[in-house]
């Protein structure tokens, strides 16, 4: 899901949460999300995990400051509801989104 957050929360402006079933989706989202931080409009990251809290935790997350990035196996998403959290945002359809979000598959 992409949530325009910036009414609700004044850190970022969007938030995207997705779900991976296994080490090696966990994996593809990871590096697909590292190909598009290495372009310079987004030169701002910041990770929310330490890399092996990640691996353990499944829930890996990056702050690029107007974007943040959680990517969650399913008992996390449920557990830690972050959809809840941001409920009160706008839901931002895949297809609406330009420029930044482009080279997401989701």
């Amino acid at each position: 899901s992409i949530t325009y957050v910036r009414k609700i929360r004044s850190y970022t402006s969007y938030v995207l949460i997705g779900t991976v079933f296994s080490r090696p989706q966990t994996d593809a989202v990871k590096r697909k999300v590292a190909d598009i931080a290495e372009e310079p409009e987004w030169n701002r990251q910041r990770h929310c995990n330490a890399e092996d809290e990640a691996k353990s935790a499944g829930w890996h997350c990056v702050d690029y400051g107007d974007v943040i990035v959680h990517v969650m196996t399913p008992e996390n998403r449920e557990f830690y509801d972050l959809d809840g959290l941001y409920a009160r945002g706008d839901p931002v359809s895949v297809e609406g989104v330009t420029g930044i979000m482009d080279d997401l598959a989701l």
